[in-house]
Protein backbone atom coordinates (compact mmCIF):
# COMPACT_ATOMS: atom_id res chain seq x y z
CA UNK A 1 0.00 0.00 0.00
CA UNK A 2 1.05 3.57 -0.65
CA UNK A 3 0.72 5.44 2.65
CA UNK A 4 0.41 8.72 0.76
CA UNK A 5 -2.85 7.55 -0.83
CA UNK A 6 -5.85 7.72 1.51
CA UNK A 7 -7.71 4.97 -0.38
CA UNK A 8 -4.75 2.61 -0.02
CA UNK A 9 -4.65 3.22 3.74
CA UNK A 10 -8.39 2.54 4.04
CA UNK A 11 -8.03 -0.64 2.00
CA UNK A 12 -5.11 -1.73 4.17
CA UNK A 13 -7.20 -1.20 7.27
CA UNK A 14 -10.00 -3.26 5.77
CA UNK A 15 -7.84 -6.14 4.53
CA UNK A 16 -5.17 -6.37 7.23
CA UNK A 17 -7.34 -8.05 9.85
CA UNK A 18 -6.56 -7.67 13.52
CA UNK A 19 -3.55 -5.46 14.14
CA UNK A 20 -2.15 -5.26 17.67
CA UNK A 21 1.21 -3.73 16.76
CA UNK A 22 1.61 -0.93 14.24
CA UNK A 23 5.13 0.12 13.25
CA UNK A 24 5.09 3.20 11.04
CA UNK A 25 8.41 2.90 9.26
CA UNK A 26 7.81 4.24 5.75
CA UNK A 27 10.22 7.08 5.12
CA UNK A 28 11.31 9.47 2.40
CA UNK A 29 13.89 12.19 1.89
CA UNK A 30 14.66 14.65 -0.88
CA UNK A 31 17.92 16.52 -1.27
CA UNK A 32 17.85 20.20 -2.08
CA UNK A 33 19.08 23.53 -0.76
CA UNK A 34 16.78 24.67 2.02
CA UNK A 35 16.61 28.13 0.46
CA UNK A 36 15.15 26.80 -2.79
CA UNK A 37 13.46 23.48 -1.99
CA UNK A 38 10.07 23.46 -3.70
CA UNK A 39 6.90 23.13 -1.68
CA UNK A 40 5.98 20.19 -3.90
CA UNK A 41 9.08 18.31 -2.74
CA UNK A 42 8.48 19.45 0.85
CA UNK A 43 4.91 18.11 0.80
CA UNK A 44 6.01 14.86 -0.83
CA UNK A 45 8.32 14.09 2.10
CA UNK A 46 5.68 15.10 4.65
CA UNK A 47 3.09 12.94 2.90
CA UNK A 48 5.20 9.84 3.56
CA UNK A 49 6.85 10.68 6.87
CA UNK A 50 3.99 12.41 8.69
CA UNK A 51 0.65 12.05 6.94
CA UNK A 52 1.09 8.31 6.32
CA UNK A 53 1.68 7.42 9.98
CA UNK A 54 -1.13 9.76 11.04
CA UNK A 55 -3.61 8.10 8.66
CA UNK A 56 -2.65 4.63 9.85
CA UNK A 57 -3.00 5.70 13.49
CA UNK A 58 -6.47 7.01 12.69
CA UNK A 59 -7.40 3.67 11.15
CA UNK A 60 -5.84 1.19 13.58
CA UNK A 61 -5.67 2.94 16.96
CA UNK A 62 -9.47 2.98 17.53
CA UNK A 63 -9.63 -0.77 16.84
CA UNK A 64 -6.80 -1.36 19.31
CA UNK A 65 -8.53 0.79 21.92
CA UNK A 66 -11.76 -1.19 21.56
CA UNK A 67 -9.84 -4.41 22.29
CA UNK A 68 -7.88 -2.86 25.17
CA UNK A 69 -4.42 -3.47 23.78
CA UNK A 70 -2.18 -1.94 21.15
CA UNK A 71 1.35 -0.81 20.46
CA UNK A 72 2.14 1.96 18.00
CA UNK A 73 5.79 2.58 17.19
CA UNK A 74 6.63 5.51 14.96
CA UNK A 75 10.08 5.39 13.43
CA UNK A 76 11.74 8.77 13.77
CA UNK A 77 15.43 9.54 13.45
CA UNK A 78 18.26 10.91 15.54
CA UNK A 79 17.70 13.92 13.28
CA UNK A 80 14.24 14.20 14.79
CA UNK A 81 15.80 15.25 18.09
CA UNK A 82 18.75 17.38 17.01
CA UNK A 83 20.11 19.47 14.17
CA UNK A 84 22.18 18.11 11.32
CA UNK A 85 25.89 18.26 10.79
CA UNK A 86 26.95 18.36 7.12
CA UNK A 87 30.52 17.59 8.23
CA UNK A 88 29.39 13.98 8.73
CA UNK A 89 28.70 13.68 5.00
CA UNK A 90 31.91 14.74 3.27
CA UNK A 91 31.70 14.84 -0.49
CA UNK A 92 27.90 14.89 -0.50
CA UNK A 93 25.67 17.84 -1.33
CA UNK A 94 23.87 17.23 1.93
CA UNK A 95 20.83 19.41 2.62
CA UNK A 96 17.63 17.60 3.58
CA UNK A 97 15.45 20.12 5.39
CA UNK A 98 12.11 18.36 4.70
CA UNK A 99 13.45 15.14 6.25
CA UNK A 100 14.64 16.90 9.39
CA UNK A 101 11.47 18.84 9.98
CA UNK A 102 9.22 15.87 9.20
CA UNK A 103 11.11 13.61 11.61
CA UNK A 104 10.63 16.17 14.36
CA UNK A 105 6.92 16.05 13.52
CA UNK A 106 6.84 12.25 13.76
CA UNK A 107 7.26 12.37 17.51
CA UNK A 108 4.57 15.01 17.64
CA UNK A 109 2.14 12.27 16.62
CA UNK A 110 3.14 10.10 19.56
CA UNK A 111 3.26 13.03 21.95
CA UNK A 112 -0.27 14.03 21.00
CA UNK A 113 -1.96 10.63 20.75
CA UNK A 114 -0.36 9.00 23.80
CA UNK A 115 -2.51 10.74 26.44
CA UNK A 116 -5.66 10.29 24.37
CA UNK A 117 -5.11 6.52 24.22
CA UNK A 118 -3.36 5.94 27.55
CA UNK A 119 -6.34 4.52 29.45
CA UNK A 120 -7.28 2.17 26.61
CA UNK A 121 -4.20 -0.03 26.83
CA UNK A 122 -2.71 1.46 23.67
CA UNK A 123 0.77 2.99 23.84
CA UNK A 124 2.30 5.31 21.25
CA UNK A 125 6.05 5.86 21.22
CA UNK A 126 8.81 6.96 18.86
CA UNK A 127 11.95 4.99 18.05
CA UNK A 128 14.82 7.18 16.84
CA UNK A 129 17.63 5.31 15.05
CA UNK A 130 21.02 6.91 14.62
CA UNK A 131 23.35 5.95 11.76
CA UNK A 132 22.46 2.47 10.51
CA UNK A 133 23.57 0.33 7.60
CA UNK A 134 20.85 0.17 4.98
CA UNK A 135 19.88 3.83 4.82
CA UNK A 136 20.29 5.61 1.49
CA UNK A 137 22.93 8.00 2.78
CA UNK A 138 24.95 5.33 4.55
CA UNK A 139 24.78 2.87 1.64
CA UNK A 140 26.12 5.61 -0.64
CA UNK A 141 29.08 6.00 1.68
CA UNK A 142 29.70 2.24 1.71
CA UNK A 143 29.56 2.04 -2.08
CA UNK A 144 32.22 4.72 -2.38
CA UNK A 145 34.82 2.68 -0.51
CA UNK A 146 38.04 2.32 -2.46
CA UNK A 147 40.17 0.85 0.31
CA UNK A 148 39.64 0.97 4.02
CA UNK A 149 36.97 3.24 5.48
CA UNK A 150 35.21 5.89 3.41
CA UNK A 151 35.48 9.52 4.49
CA UNK A 152 31.90 9.41 5.71
CA UNK A 153 32.54 6.32 7.83
CA UNK A 154 35.55 7.99 9.38
CA UNK A 155 33.43 11.05 10.18
CA UNK A 156 30.73 8.84 11.75
CA UNK A 157 33.25 6.95 13.84
CA UNK A 158 34.53 10.24 15.20
CA UNK A 159 31.01 11.50 15.96
CA UNK A 160 29.57 8.34 17.55
CA UNK A 161 31.05 7.38 20.93
CA UNK A 162 30.70 3.66 20.14
CA UNK A 163 32.69 4.28 16.97
CA UNK A 164 30.53 2.42 14.46
CA UNK A 165 27.36 2.39 12.38
CA UNK A 166 24.50 0.36 13.87
CA UNK A 167 23.28 -3.01 12.64
CA UNK A 168 19.89 -4.76 12.65
CA UNK A 169 20.35 -6.37 16.06
CA UNK A 170 21.08 -2.97 17.59
CA UNK A 171 17.62 -1.66 16.72
CA UNK A 172 15.49 -4.81 16.82
CA UNK A 173 15.70 -5.40 20.57
CA UNK A 174 14.42 -1.90 21.30
CA UNK A 175 11.55 -2.35 18.85
CA UNK A 176 10.62 -5.72 20.35
CA UNK A 177 10.50 -4.22 23.84
CA UNK A 178 8.37 -1.30 22.66
CA UNK A 179 5.95 -3.76 21.05
CA UNK A 180 5.77 -6.05 24.07
CA UNK A 181 3.43 -6.16 27.08
CA UNK A 182 6.47 -5.18 29.15
CA UNK A 183 6.27 -1.64 27.79
CA UNK A 184 2.73 -1.13 29.08
CA UNK A 185 3.67 1.81 31.35
CA UNK A 186 5.62 3.69 28.68
CA UNK A 187 3.79 5.97 26.29
CA UNK A 188 4.47 9.25 24.53
CA UNK A 189 8.20 8.62 24.87
CA UNK A 190 11.25 8.72 22.63
CA UNK A 191 13.70 5.80 22.53
CA UNK A 192 17.02 6.72 20.92
CA UNK A 193 19.34 4.00 19.59
CA UNK A 194 22.36 5.82 18.20
CA UNK A 195 25.55 4.52 19.81
CA UNK A 196 25.71 7.62 22.00
CA UNK A 197 25.72 10.06 19.08
CA UNK A 198 23.13 12.41 20.60
CA UNK A 199 24.77 12.25 24.03
CA UNK A 200 27.60 14.63 23.09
Amino acid sequence: ADVTVAEDCVRLGREAGRIDILCNNAGASIYGKWQTISMEDWRQVFAVNVEGPWRLCQIFAPQMAERGFGRIINIGSVYGIQGGNPALYPGMDWDIAPYFVSKHAVHGIAHYLAPWLAKSGVTVNTLHPGGFAGSEMNEKAMSERASGLSEMEKAFQAAVPMGRIGGPDDISAAAVFMASPGSKYMTGQEVVVDGGWSAW
